[in-house]
């Protein structure tokens, strides 16, 4: 009998140290991987010859095109970024890789990572690689934001 009161002790004391979490409070955070990816900013594809903000390049006209983003976490000084160029049918086109750095994350909040993404007299032009791209960017090899998109026309 003694032993069957100790038993029953030991499975409450351990119930009761268990963590209760709050399913209001377990919904308002996010999950690590939603977390990751809100460190960086939607991808921004712009082209110097042509003064608009849309997703529709001419690829007569733009020489090269302007990819960027911004990481908000500090952790993304200490990280490798990548910024990958995905062609129309879905392969992997360019890789613009940015090493961790030393600049001090206190100072500055932010860290902006851009590439040039070089168009005329380049494969896209010579084998017509026309269409729709996706932009993603990477911290250490997982996705971070949300992929940016962009039509490249004749």
């Amino acid at each position: 009998m003694r032993m069957l009161g100790t038993l029953l002790f030991l499975a409450l004391a351990t119930r009761s140290a268990q963590k209760v979490v709050d399913p209001a409070e377990a919904a308002a955070a996010p999950p690590e991987g939603l977390a990751r990816a809100s460190q960086c900013s939607p991808i921004e594809v712009t082209s110097d010859r042509e003064a608009h903000h849309y997703t529709v390049f001419s690829a007569s006209r733009s020489l090269d095109l302007g990819v960027r983003t911004l990481l908000r976490a500090p952790s993304a000084w200490a990280s490798t970024v990548e910024i990958r160029v995905l062609a129309p049918r879905g392969f992997l086109y360019q890789t613009f890789a940015f090493p961790p750095t030393k600049a001090d994350p206190v100072r500055r909040a932010t860290r902006e990572v851009r590439g040039t993404l070089l168009v005329a007299g380049t494969a896209i032009t010579t084998n017509a690689l026309y269409g729709r791209w996706t932009v993603e960017a990477l911290v250490d090899g997982r996705p971070c934001g949300k992929p940016g998109a962009f039509t490249l026309r004749p």
